[in-house]
């Protein structure tokens, strides 16, 4: 059983997602919380699972609500405002729904939550998703699997090469390679990641995509080549 609350400070919008949970027999509602301060002292003291988070609220945001818990439960927002994407982003939320929620939404979220759970999809990548959003400065930017050419980490930060642009977004490569992964993408050297599909050539040491000359590390060869498809 999956161990929930609600944090949610409309009363109408609890009700209706209580009734939902209901039905739901993976889910164990374990209280609805219009008051946050209630709300910490269940999670800091209580084994909860997940949180079904609105973020407007009178006293604190649903946002620096889950900043002030030390080991924050996975989180689903539920929120009327498409605007605050960004900041489900920021918190690693598990979904984003737009009010008003409905039972298919909640499953959808659930299915994502079960594959962080197993750990086949860390950063919650639907498998047949054709782009990622990654956050650059204050925006989230669509990135189209096929138009990223490498990925290059760069200290605390890796860099999306799309064209003659490149985007750099605040994390590790070791990250964006579970995100990434069974997608053509191949960590090939623990600077580099790259797009099989736009590899001009290979030799011993190095591959070319567009002008870009990547070196190739000598235990990752053989998982590149695995992933291509070669004819024989």
């Amino acid at each position: 059983m999956i161990k929930c609350i609600i944090l949610e400070d409309d009363e109408l919008a609890a009700k209706s997602l209580e009734r939902i949970i209901s039905k739901i027999d993976s889910l164990d509602l374990l209280g609805q919380y219009v008051n946050p301060i209630e709300a910490k002292k269940k999670v800091d003291f209580s084994e909860i699972d997940l949180i079904f988070l609105d973020i407007e609220m009178p006293e604190i945001t649903g946002l620096d609500f889950i900043k002030t818990l030390s080991n924050p439960p996975r989180v689903i927002v539920t929120t009327s405002r498409s605007d605050f994407a960004l900041g489900a982003f920021e918190i690693n939320a598990v979904d984003f729904i737009l009010k008003p929620v409905e039972l298919p939404n909640i499953l959808k979220g659930l299915e994502k939550y079960e594959a962080l759970e197993q750990g086949s999809s860390e950063e919650v990548l639907d498998h047949e998703a054709e782009s990622i959003f990654v956050k650059v400065d204050s925006k989230l930017v669509n990135l189209k699997f096929n138009d990223i050419l490498w990925l290059e980490a760069l200290g605390d930060y890796v860099g999306f090469h799309i064209n003659e642009k490149r985007y750099v977004v605040k994390s590790t490569l070791s990250s964006i390679e579970k995100r990434l992964h069974k997608k053509n993408f191949v960590r090939v050297h623990r600077s580099f990641m790259i797009n099989t599909n736009h590899i001009k050539n290979i030799d011993d040491s190095s591959l070319i995509i567009g002008d870009k000359l990547i070196p190739i590390s000598r235990g990752s060869r053989a998982e590149l080549m695995n992933r291509l498809n070669l004819l024989k």
